[in-house]
């Protein structure tokens, strides 16, 4: 879920896998220390440039709000394969741009435009695996 810098998400994090449903068309992340009264919103850790909000940014996990004044909290969706919906679906934001593991330590950015943001990325696919609890 978390484990890279700053709590922002990462492939080679030793926390746990994060566990995420929908609920009232938000995705939501289960709290991994168990609890069933917290949750964790996604959040897209823009940038504050000269010309406003970045098209790029971290994702993480927050409960409650950031201190980000270009947190992105919405338009987070699932993507069912075009192939086979029974293959899982791909998060996407807006259905636009796409994610990438960027640094040694493989942390998870978005990207509007390939070439934003941080270099040394390669693009990720974030897919959905059926889990039981």
């Amino acid at each position: 879920l978390n484990g890279g810098v700053g709590g922002y998400t990462t492939l080679t994090g030793t926390g746990p896998i994060g566990q995420f449903y929908f609920t009232q068309g938000r995705l939501t992340a289960l709290d991994p220390a168990g609890s069933t009264s917290v949750t964790y919103m996604p959040v897209l850790g823009s940038v504050l440039g000269p010309t406003g909000c970045s098209t790029y940014g971290q994702l993480g996990f927050v409960q409650g709000a950031s201190s980000n004044k270009c947190a992105r909290y919405d338009g987070f969706q699932i993507q069912s394969n075009t192939e086979n919906s029974q293959l899982g679906a791909q998060l996407t934001l807006n259905y636009v741009g796409g994610f990438y593991a960027c640094g040694s330590g493989q942390d998870i950015w978005y990207k509007l435009s390939p070439n934003d943001g941080p270099s040394s990325c390669s693009p990720v696919s974030l897919y959905t695996v059926p889990v039981t609890v």
